[in-house]
């Protein structure tokens, strides 16, 4: 890929729209880990980011679609491509009001706390058990995000997406399939936002709902560490986090990144990790459950990026 072609295509198709060359992806990240991208686009409206996915297609280049970062590893050598970074599209507001049910558009660079300190300010019902989940709207819809067996998807009604080929479309829940995290949107798909449908409720209840969930997450995860999330997902019937614990994984490391001691889902860096540290030890904790278990681990982690 030519990057200096491909940028300036975007600039064409895309007037107005940011664009940096070899930004560190350690910087874009939650796990503060990641080599550069060879392009980082920040779209700030609908027709910049079309405008931009068809520059992309034209050249045949790679797309990632980048929100706050907090469930991905990316690679030491970085991402060849284009990363199109959602933090501008981060409008909320109320398009709809009927019989207690409330519709709110948001869009896919909206913080997931600031979507949740609204509901908690308005007393709308239905992302209680998101409270402490950490990124942006859209990657939270991508991934289908959830704890406390709730998920995004549930809320969900319709999500706006950009096609690869630039055109837009809005896509009804009936149109997507829904599973453990993941929520079905088209591949090389752009989310641009989507509406939810919230119930309206006692300010003060859903106010102690979030604080309940919150406070169980505080107690049992390490929220103020530099992390992905949980790296595997958990096998049917059980937990990984349990899992990994039971192997006595707890505290073992590769280099500075380390399987907290808080939650044995979750791998810390402590400061200078590599990815390189971090997939060896996926490798070594997905190994010992193996061989303690008989259990194959799978990643919920997306790791991304070049392995040249």
């Amino acid at each position: 890929m030519d990057r200096n072609r491909v940028a300036k295509a975007i600039a064409e198709e895309a007037p107005g729209v940011r664009i940096d060359l070899e930004r560190p992806m350690s910087e874009m990240t939650s796990l503060s880990i990641g080599g550069p991208a060879d392009i980082l686009i920040t779209p700030s409206t609908a027709a910049e980011v079309s405008g931009a996915m068809r520059a992309i297609r034209t050249f045949g280049a790679d797309l990632l679609a980048l929100g706050g970062g907090s469930n991905l590893l990316v690679r030491d050598t970085g991402i060849r491509g284009v990363v199109m970074h959602m933090s501008s599209l981060r409008d909320m507001k109320v398009i709809k009001e009927s019989g207690g049910e409330v519709t709110v558009h948001v869009g896919a660079g909206l913080p997931l706390g600031r979507l949740l300190g609204f509901a908690r300010r308005e007393g709308f019902s239905g992302l209680e058990g998101l409270s402490g989940i950490p990124g942006y709207v859209g990657g939270a819809i991508s991934g289908n995000a959830g704890s406390f067996g709730s998920e995004m998807m549930d809320v969900v009604s319709e999500v706006d997406i950009i096609a690869p080929d630039g055109t837009s479309e809005t896509m009804g829940t009936e149109l997507l399939t829904p599973v453990y995290r993941s929520s079905g949107i088209p591949k090389g798909s752009v989310i641009l936002g989507a509406r939810l449908i919230l119930r309206r409720d006692d300010r003060a209840s859903v106010a102690a709902r979030m604080d309940e969930a919150l406070s169980i997450k505080k107690r049992t995860q390490p929220l103020r560490e530099r992390s992905a999330g949980c790296v595997f997902r958990n096998p049917e019937g059980d937990s990984a986090g349990r899992l990994i614990d039971a192997s006595g994984c707890k505290g073992m490391s590769e280099g500075p990144v380390e399987v907290s001691h808080v939650h044995a889902g979750f791998f810390i860096n402590r400061g200078g990790g590599t990815a390189r540290d971090f997939l060896r030890l996926m490798e070594k904790v997905s190994a010992r459950v193996n061989e303690e278990f008989g259990t194959v681990l799978e990643p919920e982690i997306k790791v991304v990026g070049s392995d040249a």
